[in-house]
């Protein structure tokens, strides 16, 4: 896995465009406001908030959480939570300097820049150079991050994400729209891609060599796009 895979989106660009996580159909057509936009993102933020401090509360296996990209982080405020009354540990790994800008301005908000590790450089970095230790990690959680890599990447992640899943009583959390759940004929995903559940089952089960169970927590509404949190565990 080399970083230049997914090299086609220039990420400090895209973060810093005024309505960067609004789906494109929508904004071509100028139909996404200030104000609506900043309502969805809360809503989203919220319900990612309630439903996440759940699972871990539930997972209950105290050790490190690692996040997969930072972005604008508006899904991360369960962090503040989880780490103050759950005993989890949390580290962030971002190939974008303006991701990791945005993670250290909302860590210092949230008194946290010196108990959540951040790493600037990409995932696959991370774990070809032993950055992540993944006998302290007892979940990922990636919000929207495997939905923006292009096939081959994706394949390779979930390859290796399900490898970790050999590890007793590990978990992955994702924020994802399912393609099951999302008409491409209708919805525009521009840089983003709805893989269908099977898409990432496979990837999976191959680093795994065995089953996966992708179970949906809970879904929720973003504009016209649904969103699926799914806990994912070796069968």
């Amino acid at each position: 896995m080399r970083c230049e895979l997914k090299a086609l989106i220039d990420w400090n660009s895209v973060l810093t465009d005024e309505f960067p996580l609004a789906p494109k159909d929508l904004m071509e057509k100028g139909l996404v406001k200030k104000k609506e936009y900043g309502d969805q993102n809360r809503s989203l933020a919220g319900f990612v908030h309630r439903t996440m401090k759940a699972e871990l509360l539930r997972l209950n296996r105290p050790g490190r959480i690692e996040v997969l990209g930072f972005g604008l982080g508006r899904d991360l405020g369960w962090i503040p939570s989880v780490i103050r009354h759950l005993g989890y540990r949390v580290a962030i790994t971002d190939g974008s300097a303006v991701a990791c800008a945005n993670a250290r301005q909302r860590l210092r908000h949230w008194r946290l820049l010196r108990r959540v590790e951040m790493r600037h450089l990409c995932v696959e970095e991370a774990w070809e150079t032993g950055q992540i230790d993944e006998a302290e990690v007892v979940a990922y959680y990636g919000g929207q991050f495997i939905q923006v890599q292009d096939l081959d990447t994706m394949w390779a992640m979930l390859a290796h994400l399900g490898a970790f899943l050999a590890l007793p009583g590990r978990a992955i959390y994702l924020l994802h729209a399912r393609g099951e759940d999302n008409d491409s004929e209708e919805v525009r995903w521009g840089k983003s891609t709805p893989y269908f559940e099977d898409d990432l089952r496979a990837p999976l089960e191959e680093g795994l060599s065995g089953q996966v169970k992708i179970h949906v927590v809970e879904q929720h509404m973003y504009f016209h796009q649904k969103y699926s949190l799914l806990r994912i565990r070796a069968a």
